[in-house]
């Protein structure tokens, strides 16, 4: 009775523990992407997409002009995980 206990109480620990990993990783991802929306926003960047890499992350960056919005760019920053295709973070906006 107490080894599936114990085994009980280490599962639901090992799955914590994932799930908190997890969210700092999608928490640094977010805040990554919103230092590069700023840089977007700040510099003159021209029409067209960058990609970097950091020790965990990949960033691409796209700046295109938008077809809804007459006279206005779409800036876009998404950032996966490295490895991934998923994206992990996509934000846009127009200016």
């Amino acid at each position: 009775m107490t080894c599936v206990a114990l085994t009980s109480l280490a599962v639901i620990y090992n799955g914590l523990i994932s799930i908190m990993l997890r969210h700092n990783i999608q928490k640094d991802g977010f805040e990554i992407a919103q230092v590069e929306m700023a840089n977007l926003e700040q510099a003159p960047w021209p029409i067209g997409e960058t990609r970097k890499e950091s020790a965990d992350f990949e960033i691409e960056t796209k700046i295109t002009e938008s077809q809804a919005l007459a006279e206005a760019n779409k800036l876009e920053v998404i950032v996966y995980e490295k490895g991934k295709n998923r994206p992990l973070v996509n934000l846009v906006r127009y200016e």
